[in-house]
């Protein structure tokens, strides 16, 4: 299954993610450990641009 990086917007399979992270039971995959590291300063920051899907859970 593809997923989308939420800071870089990278589409990457799930299999392939370097990161995962946890907000508000949802879980967020990740490109790289500086991806993670952005999103989990400022979840928000990411999650509020309107072309962002979450993925399944």
């Amino acid at each position: 299954m593809k997923v989308l990086d939420p800071v870089c917007k990278m589409a990457i399979e799930d299999k392939d993610t370097v990161a995962t992270s946890r907000y508000k039971e949802t879980a967020y995959y990740f490109c790289s450990e500086a991806c993670k590291e952005h999103f989990d300063k400022d979840p928000l920051r990411y999650l509020m641009v309107k072309s962002f899907i979450p993925p399944e859970r």
